[in-house]
């Protein structure tokens, strides 16, 4: 599905209330919920703080070298990634 709104002008020189009204003719993107949905946040920051508090965490530059594995033949999920792991 496509959106093929008009507009006025070009997003770059509209201003904040031009933007943010043309922001609400868009549809909603699957997936990812409303930059308002406070509750949701609140409900990431607990398990994300449950996460810490169990030790659930994992350095930048592991997270980041098993990121470098997307889009190759043959890779796994985090965890599958991380068991199988050699140092």
């Amino acid at each position: 599905m496509t959106h093929a709104a008009k507009i006025a002008k070009p997003v770059a020189e509209m201003s904040d209330d031009e933007f943010d009204a043309y922001m609400a003719t868009l549809p909603p993107a699957p997936g990812i919920r409303h930059v308002d949905d406070l509750e949701a946040d609140a409900e990431d920051d607990a398990r994300a703080l449950a996460d810490l508090a169990a030790g659930r965490v994992y350095p930048h530059a592991i997270v980041g070298e098993w990121l470098s594995t997307w889009g190759k033949p043959g890779r796994k999920p985090f965890k599958e990634w991380l068991a199988q792991r050699h140092d």
